[in-house]
């Protein structure tokens, strides 16, 4: 009996170390290095201040043009999984009221963007009031990574003027001193 505690104990110890050592919270989570001022600049599309007006949990269908919708469907055919994950609220719907455009062209003073639900899949979970400034893309990294082989024909089916974020993207933690620092750029970029 002894013997049997011993092993089971054993094994308990083995399991808790192995398990300490592979640190599942870092095999799937988002993983982005930090982005500086100027690369943030470069790759985005857009780059916007504004108050957070209102989060939403949508669906992917939401960001696809509605003449659309039926060829999404007939294009993923028999692949169930795509179409339930087409289907299910996966995003955060983020409608922001911009105060300022630092960089891409003007959408209106009210305009939306779109982040992963998860922050496993680098969403980033917005709060409404909230002022920050947020740099965005025209393309989504989740897109890429769950319709691979669909991607470019789904691209042509989005909705115009889509905008998308996440944490791979430069986050503001001080919206003051990051209007400074972006401000400083684009007079460097002028000179």
């Amino acid at each position: 009996m002894d013997k049997i505690l011993a092993n089971r104990n054993l094994t308990y110890l083995l399991f808790v170390i192995l398990l300490t050592l592979a640190n599942p919270l870092n095999a799937f989570g988002c993983k982005c290095d930090s982005i500086s001022v100027e690369n943030g600049y470069n790759k985005a599309h857009l780059i916007v201040k504004g108050k957070i007006l209102k989060v939403e949990i949508v669906n992917t269908l939401e960001t696809i043009n509605v003449d659309s919708i039926a060829s999404v469907h007939s294009l993923m055919g028999d692949n169930e999984k795509l179409v339930r994950y087409l289907e299910a609220n996966s995003l955060y719907k983020v409608t922001i009221d911009a105060s300022k455009i630092f960089k891409g062209e003007y959408l209106g003073k009210q305009f939306t963007i779109y982040t992963s639900l998860t922050s496993s899949a680098c969403g980033i979970r917005f709060k409404e009031g909230e002022e920050t400034i947020i740099y965005t893309t025209k393309e989504s990294n989740i897109m890429y990574f769950m319709f691979g082989d669909y991607v470019d024909r789904l691209r042509l089916m989005k909705k115009e003027n889509t905008y998308w974020t996440d944490r791979c993207k430069r986050l503001v933690s001080d919206v003051e001193i990051e209007t400074k620092l972006l401000n400083s750029h684009i007079m460097a970029l002028k000179n």
